[in-house]
């Protein structure tokens, strides 16, 4: 049971796979999805609607109602040595912003939102249990990286410049997905993040005559 949306050249076209409402692998447009989503609560998608990634996301999160027993993603929570540092990363090079701040027991916690994507902030005192490197730490039980994907590798890095540590890369994987490109950088806390270009499944390299996904 699986619902994934993903843009496609032009952020009009999503591919949809919802074997819940036997529509099985099926190409699925915009329209398709303002008809799909028209009568649910909440629903606000409509035709005329720009059709940017974030509303693609919208109708991603619409379109889970339809399937209430598989949760969805809701974020990722960070302890932060300083949690101002770590907020103003995570903004500048990641287009994050500041959706809601809680106080609790004392603390403040801080959400950030990047188009239905979440991460939380806590301010910790605590150490760092390992120096961080390479992609990321190997131990079972702990999260090795975050990621991100952008378009065009070179003008990121040429965006951060040396303002950002770069714990691996930039390394090339052709040998696997022609194109496939990654760095790994470390954030304020220590915290990988990776940045990825050309990433695909291997259902989309034969949807472009390439099922090896090599030129």
């Amino acid at each position: 049971m699986e619902l994934r949306f993903e843009c496609l050249g032009e952020p009009s076209r999503v591919i949809a796979r919802q074997p819940w409402l036997n529509c099985g692998d099926r190409r699925l447009d915009w329209d398709d999805c303002v008809r799909l989503t028209a009568n649910l609560p909440g629903g606000t998608t409509t035709a005329g609607q720009s059709r940017g990634c974030a509303e693609l996301a919208g109708a991603m999160r619409i379109l889970e109602q339809l399937n209430p027993l598989i949760p969805h993603w809701s974020h990722i929570a960070l302890n932060c040595s300083d949690q101002g540092a770590t907020e103003r990363f995570y903004r500048q090079w990641f287009g994050f912003e500041r959706a809601r701040t809680v106080s609790f027991d004392g603390e403040q916690i801080i959400f950030l939102r990047r188009e239905g994507i979440y991460i939380e902030l806590f301010e910790s005192t605590g150490h760092a249990l390992a120096e961080r490197g390479g992609d990321g730490l190997q131990n079972p039980g702990v999260v090795r990286h975050i990621a991100f994907q952008t378009h065009d590798l070179d003008a990121f890095l040429a965006r951060i410049g040396k303002a950002v540590p770069i714990s691996l890369g930039p390394l090339t994987f052709d040998d696997f997905i022609q194109g496939w490109r990654s760095v790994w950088l470390i954030d304020p806390d220590g915290v990988i993040v990776e940045v990825s270009q050309g990433y695909r499944d291997e259902d989309q390299d034969h949807r472009i005559g390439n099922p090896a996904g090599r030129a």
